[in-house]
């Protein structure tokens, strides 16, 4: 059981899009570009990250253009989105954040991709839609 479970993790490969998650629907222009975030990540410090990307999430969100955070590093997910919200986020844009399990900066994209999807959640509608 271990075995098959490190041999899958093997093959996992570096920050893939799980294959059942939803691909971004067409829309606006991820916010920033991946080389402008990745210079603001580089010398920025984790309270800094998470002030910038609450910002961020509160101007996207007040201009009715939305994006969704992904990060990790063998494998990537949406940090700080509960199970009952996934649905209204499935075919929000991502937003151009390092990930990758060579990627230096994939801790700092956590941080800010946690930091915003938490921004963002607020203003998702509440209770089960039907």
């Amino acid at each position: 059981m271990l075995l098959t479970l490190v041999l899958s993790l093997g093959f996992v490969g570096c920050a893939k899009p799980p294959l059942n998650a939803s691909p971004p629907a067409p829309g606006p222009a991820p916010t920033g570009s991946a080389s402008s975030w990745t210079a603001f990540l580089a010398k920025a410090s984790d309270s800094e990250i998470r002030e910038r990307a609450v910002a961020e999430a509160q101007k996207d969100t007040r201009a009715g253009t939305p994006h969704v955070g992904w990060c990790g590093s063998i494998a990537v997910y949406r940090p700080n989105i509960p199970a009952d919200k996934e649905r209204f986020v499935a075919g929000l844009p991502s937003l151009n954040l390092p990930v990758g399990c060579t990627n230096p900066l994939a801790e700092k994209g956590q941080i800010f991709a946690t930091a915003y999807n938490g921004e963002l959640v607020k203003h998702l509608p509440i209770g089960k839609a039907r």
